[in-house]
C-alpha cells in the first residue's frame, strides 16, 4: 500500500476515528434531532385534529346560533303578527264605538230638533189662536165664549197642521 501512497495505520486511525465520530454523531447528535423532529411532528398532528375539533365545534355553535336566530326571528314575526291583530281588533272596537256615538248624537239631535219643532208649533198654534179670537172680536164685534173659540180654532189648525 506504500506504493499507492496510503499508509496504513494512517488509515486504519482514519477509519477507527471516523467510526467513534459517526457513532458520537449518531448518539448525541441525530437521535437528538430525530426525537425532535418526531415530536414536533407529534405536535403538528395534535394541533391539526385540535384544529378539526374546534372547526367541528365551531360549526356546530354556528348551526345552533343560526337555528336559535331563525327561532328569535320567527317568535318576533309571531309577536308582530299578533299586535297586528290585536291593533286591527282595538281598531275596530274604536271605529264601532264612535259609530255607535255617532249614532247616538245624530238621534239626540234629531229628538231634540223634533222636540224644538212641536214647542215652535205649539207656540205658534198658540199665537194663531190668540190673534185669530182678537180677529174674530173685532169681526164679530162681540165676545163669543173664549173657551169654545179656543177649541173650534185649535180643531181646525189641528187639521191644516196635520200636513206639514
Amino acid at each position: 500500500m506504500a506504493g499507492l501512497g496510503l499508509d496504513l495505520r494512517l488509515l486504519i486511525s482514519q477509519i477507527i476515528n471516523f467510526a467513534v465520530l459517526l457513532f458520537l454523531l449518531q448518539r448525541l447528535l441525530y437521535k437528538p434531532l430525530m426525537n425532535t423532529m418526531a415530536a414536533r411532528r407529534q405536535r403538528i398532528e395534535e394541533s391539526l385534529e385540535e384544529a378539526d375539533r374546534v372547526r367541528q365545534q365551531a360549526a356546530t355553535a354556528q348551526k345552533e346560533y343560526d337555528g336559535q336566530l331563525e327561532k328569535a326571528r320567527r317568535e318576533g314575526q309571531e309577536a308582530i303578527a299578533r299586535a297586528t291583530t290585536a291593533s286591527k281588533k282595538v281598531e275596530e272596537e274604536i271605529l264601532a264605538d264612535a259609530q255607535k256615538q255617532k249614532e247616538a248624537i245624530i238621534q239626540s239631535g234629531r229628538e231634540q230638533i223634533e222636540q224644538e219643532r212641536a214647542r215652535a208649533l205649539a207656540e205658534l198654534q198658540e199665537q194663531v189662536v190668540d190673534l185669530s179670537i182678537a180677529a174674530a172680536r173685532k169681526v164679530v164685534g162681540t165676545n163669543l165664549d173664549d173657551q169654545t173659540h179656543r177649541k173650534l180654532i185649535r180643531d181646525f189648525l189641528s187639521k191644516e197642521l196635520e200636513g206639514i
